[in-house]
């Protein structure tokens, strides 16, 4: 085992202590139960917002040549088939 050194609040080691007590194990038994506990918890599932932030900042350029060439390409591809984005799609019969 490895000592390492935190710093809490007077809260937190009065809430520690109470539960250390109520379950009739020591402080730092406590302490290492909390940290098996968050570690073999699931990580949470990131949202797409946050996957952006990780790449990092987007220059306003950069999206708007990407919604051209997205767009660009999507209206390129409802003029060739003669669709419309307003009008609702026939159906074959």
């Amino acid at each position: 085992m490895q000592r390492t050194q935190i710093y809490l609040t007077e809260e937190q080691i009065g809430r520690l202590d109470a539960l250390a007590e109520e379950r009739g194990a020591t402080r730092s038994d406590v302490i290492r139960g909390i940290v098996d506990e968050a570690l073999a918890a699931p990580a949470p599932a990131r949202t797409f917002y946050e996957a952006l932030r990780e790449i990092g900042p987007l220059e306003l350029k950069d999206f708007e040549e990407a919604r051209a060439q997205m767009w660009g390409s999507w209206e390129k591809r409802m003029a060739r088939t003669g669709a419309s984005l307003s009008a609702p799609r026939k159906r074959r019969k």
